[in-house]
């Protein structure tokens, strides 16, 4: 387990979510979650916007409030630290996010806190997939649910022990989500201007390039085996009969493997192409 340098709640935490698998939105890619899962598709790639409401903001609050209250109960009930920790973990291929409410590594405990109304006696999917997903990550079997009544104040706890085959599906879960992703057309109107408008400029960089390409021919005939300059364009002949070999090739040559460096924030880079006709 990663444990990320990240209060929760502040930007840094809010942009690490907005590429992460988070175990909140485990429940959603299951099918059990508060939105659907083309609608989740929709917010992660920034086409419809999820900030809440006023009524929501005050909720989150008065949730915030109450794990608050409730930690400090638990943690004089168990006698250790139960702080908020934001880590991940690679399971089977797929990295895994999780924000605890409570992780204590030491005493291998998992705590979460829900706000809620709903009445139930045995843990619903709308939570135990969430809690799959913080003990995948923190490398446990039990988690600990405490549930504030929003109604009565009331406080009831239950404890949860991870079923395998729960596991096993959300991490296919996960990987069908990311194929789903992947392959999700986007067709509304502010990438339709944008797409037009690359399509358009590439269009005319393409056409240009050929030109300027035509262009350069000319004037390295020109100029033949020797340096030629005039009329504002120099063209500089160099001749040699060796060179350092390129690291990629050296590389290739003595088939190393290069070390892989933990980066203390993700990178995230950039390639656009165009889509083939079959693929669109």
């Amino acid at each position: 387990m990663e444990i990320l340098n990240l209060v929760q709640g502040s930007p840094e935490w809010k942009e690490a979510r907005r590429t992460a698998f988070n175990a909140s939105d485990a429940p959603t890619i299951m099918g059990e979650g508060y939105i659907s899962l083309d609608k989740h598709i929709e917010i992660t790639l920034g086409i419809k916007d999820d900030k809440p409401n006023k009524y929501m903001e005050k909720l989150f609050e008065e949730s915030h409030e109450k794990e608050a209250e409730c930690r400090v109960i638990m943690e004089e009930v168990l006698g250790f630290g139960l702080p908020p920790i934001v880590a991940r973990r690679k399971v089977n291929g797929v990295m895994l996010q999780a924000s605890f409410d409570g992780l204590n590594t030491k005493n291998g405990y998992i705590w979460e806190h829900k706000y809620t109304s709903k009445d139930f006696d045995e843990i619903p999917p709308l939570y135990y997939w969430q809690l799959e997903q913080q003990m995948m990550v923190a490398g446990l079997d039990k988690a600990t649910l405490t549930v504030t009544d929003r109604d009565t104040g009331e406080r009831t706890r239950h404890d949860y022990e991870s079923v395998p085959e729960r596991r096993e599906a959300l991490i296919a879960g996960w990987k069908d989500y990311q194929v789903k992703l992947d392959s999700y057309a986007r067709d509304d109107k502010e990438w339709k201007v944008a797409a037009k408008n690359y399509l358009d400029m590439k269009a005319r960089a393409d056409f240009y390039a050929g030109e300027l390409k035509d262009a350069a021919k000319v004037l390295r005939e020109l100029s033949g085996n020797t340096s030629t300059r005039g009329c504002g364009v120099k063209v500089a002949v160099n001749t040699v009969f060796e060179k350092k070999q390129t690291p990629a090739a050296y590389i290739k040559e003595h088939k190393l493997e290069l070390p892989i460096v933990k980066l203390d924030k993700p990178e995230t880079s950039y390639r656009i192409t165009l889509e083939k006709k079959d693929d669109q």
